[in-house]
């Protein structure tokens, strides 16, 4: 029976041998366009007695190509397996384990069955600049490994990474603004997924809620405004004003929603708003990844702080910010000289 496209085969060896048989894997191409073929190992074999052999061997492969009836499996071999389970029930979790694994990098080739509590622990205890979530997530991993061994009845006595010290977690305020050193790492990094949405909600104190419920047709660029908000009277449908760095942020973001279709600034894969539990989870891996400890709201925090630290008019930034303004102002608060005013409010941020 043929085989799908890059499902692998078996052949035979030339010559008189003992086992001649081999099953194979298609992987990549070479430099003439030819696929290039990689001999599978099986329950500590490559090569067969028959055909029928080196066929239940692909088969189970393919099934689950880690096999943990190898006493030398490795660390990457266990996470690789754990990682393809992972991406059945949690996709949004994965970048978090990805950076656990490369915190670890020093145990990749190390059999698995030797890993002990001291080899976790000295990584953990030279993470010295990272934060208490990413020497978590280092612990949760490696737990989540060993469970996986001891199903796979790997001969391991017990769960070493129950036993990893990480340390006192930090104090922490509610919300906190970004330094000014957290805000260029972010400048730096606006290839990564997302960032773009962290600066924005920085420069323009919108809750993230508000944020994911931007509309195309409530952004003028041309005239440095949006119009969003919500959660309260002076909230709702307020008019944020634009800072002049984030115009190219949002100028990208309008251009990708409309090559997709979508009404939305930010989207899910529905082309509808995007939730907020979704948006927080990428958020955290986000900030994982820049070693950053933050929350979504501490871009909003971040904006009312740095705009009173630059003696921003307190009305301006009330309104900014969609805070109550009852007694300062008469109606008709949003005439052109108060849209100015609110840019220019905007612009006095670095």
């Amino acid at each position: 029976m043929k085989r799908a496209n890059g499902a692998g085969g078996t052949s035979k060896l030339s010559g008189k041998r003992r086992n001649p048989f081999f099953a194979f894997i298609t992987n990549n191409w070479d430099d003439q366009g030819k696929q290039k073929k990689e001999i599978i190992e099986w329950d500590g074999r490559k090569y067969w007695e028959t055909r029928q052999l080196a066929e239940r061997a692909l088969i189970m492969y393919l099934n689950d190509p880690y096999d943990f009836n190898n006493l030398d499996i490795t660390l990457t071999g266990v996470f690789d397996h754990f990682k393809k389970m992972k991406l059945r029930e949690d996709i949004v979790s994965i970048g978090n384990y990805n950076a656990a694994y490369n915190e670890s990098s020093k145990l990749h080739n190390k059999r698995f069955i030797d890993i002990r509590t001291s080899d976790i622990q000295d990584i953990i205890d030279n993470m010295i600049n990272k934060s208490y979530t990413s020497k978590n997530y280092v612990k949760i991993m490696f737990n989540q490994l060993f469970e996986i061994a001891k199903q796979k009845e790997l001969p391991i006595k017990m769960n070493y990474a129950e036993f990893v010290i990480l340390g006192k977690k930090e104090l922490s305020s509610k919300h906190k603004p970004f330094s000014k050193l957290e805000k260029e790492i972010l400048w730096k990094n606006l290839k990564q997924d997302y960032v773009d949405t962290v600066i924005i909600l920085i420069y323009t104190g919108l809750r993230p809620s508000e944020l994911l419920n931007v509309k195309l047709d409530k952004i003028n660029l041309n005239k440095r405004y949006l119009i969003a908000g919500s959660k309260t009277k002076a909230g709702i449908n307020r008019i944020i004003p634009i800072h002049k760095r984030i115009i190219p942020l949002i100028e990208n973001r309008i251009t990708i929603s409309e090559d997709n279709k979508s009404e939305y600034l930010i989207w899910n894969d529905s082309k509808r708003a995007m939730n907020y539990r979704y948006y927080l989870d990428k958020y955290k891996e986000l900030m994982i990844k820049l070693d950053l400890d933050h929350t979504p709201h501490d871009g909003r925090h971040t904006c009312s702080t740095d705009l009173d630290s630059k003696g921003a008019n307190r009305l301006a930034r009330k309104l900014i910010l969609g805070h109550s303004v009852s007694g300062d102002i008469t109606d008709g608060i949003y005439n052109s000289k108060t849209k100015e005013q609110l840019i220019a409010t905007i612009d006095l941020l670095d």
